[in-house]
């Protein structure tokens, strides 16, 4: 699943432990703080999540396929609104890397099958997991700040 023929990565350098970070990713009431909306998250191998759409209805979400504590996660993700031959077998890849006790650079992949993104496209999606981070950055800084 890692492999897929159109990504976007980001890397980021975070001032918090790697798996402060992975509980941030993976515990719904964590991921409600920095998503700023309701998560719905069975974190399981074979889970689902999901974030809703403002009317109610699944907005995007998938099925957890890796979960390795302070290491890994490997998600499907699929998009209410996506046309359907845009992606095929979309996923989200997000990998922590310890720096020091408390830095972890981390990277995000989202990478599918199907058609290639334009520029203008990638740019916004670069700029949709630009926006998830500043918000998952925050979010920890928060709660070191104040002791959660």
């Amino acid at each position: 699943m890692s492999h897929a023929v159109h990504s976007v990565t980001l890397t980021r350098r975070i001032a918090a432990p790697a798996d402060d970070l992975y509980t941030a990713w993976t515990e719904p009431e964590l991921m409600r703080r920095w998503l700023r909306q309701v998560a719905e998250a069975d974190v399981i191998v074979a889970g689902h999540h999901q974030l809703p759409h403002p009317d109610g209805l699944p907005a995007c979400g998938g099925e957890y396929r890796v979960l390795e504590p302070g290491h890994r996660i490997v998600q499907t993700f699929h998009h209410r609104d996506a046309a359907p031959d845009a992606s095929v077998d979309e996923f989200v890849e997000v990998r922590f890397r310890p720096l020091g006790p408390h830095t972890t650079e981390l990277t995000v992949t989202n990478g599918w099958e199907g058609l290639k993104l334009s520029d203008e496209e990638r740019v916004a999606v670069q700029g949709g997991w630009a926006q998830w981070l500043d918000l998952l950055e925050a979010a920890v800084s928060r709660a070191h700040d104040t002791g959660h």
